[in-house]
Formats: C-alpha cells, structure tokens, sequence
C-alpha cells in the first residue's frame, strides 16, 4: 500500500510539475526545452529516493520530430529486497517529459510504437550526452533544492 501511495504522490507531483511548465513555457523569452527536460527528468529520477539510494550511470538525450527521449540507466536500493536493482528506461514526451517505458521489457503492446519511435531518434535524431560532472550536478542541485 505504501509503494501505491508513493507512485500517486510521484505521478501527481510530476503531473503538476508538468502543468506549471506548460502554463510558463508561453511567458517571456523562448525557453530551451531540453534545458527544461533536463531539470525534470533530475525530478522524476530523484523524486522518491534518498540520496543513497539511487545512482544514475548514465543519461543520454535525444529530439526527433517534436519528441524529446531521455535514456537513464541507473542502479536503486529496492525498499522491498534490501538489494540494488539497475533499471534502463528511457522517459520520453512531445516537448515535455510526460512517459516511461524500460528497454528491459519483454512485452511491449502499445509501446511498441514508442519504443520505435525512440530508437528512430537514437538514429536521426538531435542527441546530447550527460558527462558524469553533468549529472552528478544534476543530483547536487535536485537535493539541494529538496
């Protein structure tokens, strides 16, 4: 019950993070969207976690055709095990981060045509690499803010 909780107050707290972009994004001088997605995906990573319970590895953005995709693989500390789990999931979203899906999964359904659509930005697509300075001022500045 607590992890059902905690995923309503994580989807709430991004969707409204989300909406306060939107409503700002018109206002004053035009803003870099990837600037933007780069302090939320901090956000949607950091969110639940402590400090030392969560270590990103790597992050790797990309832009296709208005679509913005965010590759993250990292290692958490599962509450539920007591062990590390590395997860490699790519959040992703028409101008705003605003999905997820795992390159892990088996069963893909009507993700599939995210997942190819994301591995079509990997090829044509605007990338930009996070170096590990990068994130971990990412992380510095998600934390310091909390």
């Amino acid at each position: 019950m607590k992890k059902v909780r905690g995923a309503n107050r994580f989807f709430a707290l991004t969707s409204a993070i989300c909406i306060v972009l939107a409503l700002f994004s018109g206002c004053g001088e035009k803003e870099d969207i990837f600037e933007v997605n780069d302090e939320v995906i901090f956000i949607q990573l950091l969110n639940l976690e402590e400090p030392d319970e969560i270590k990103i590895q790597s992050i790797d953005a990309y832009k296709y055709e208005d679509y913005y995709y965010y590759h993250v693989k990292y290692s958490f500390l599962s509450s539920s095990t007591n062990e590390w789990k590395d997860r490699d999931v790519v959040h992703f979203g028409m101008s705003r981060l605003s999905n997820s899906f795992s390159l892990t999964w088996k069963e893909w359904g009507d993700m599939e045509k995210y997942r190819d659509a994301y591995y079509e930005a990997v090829e044509k697509g605007e990338h930009k690499s996070f170096s590990a300075e990068e994130i971990q001022q990412g992380v510095d500045a998600f934390y310091s803010s909390r």
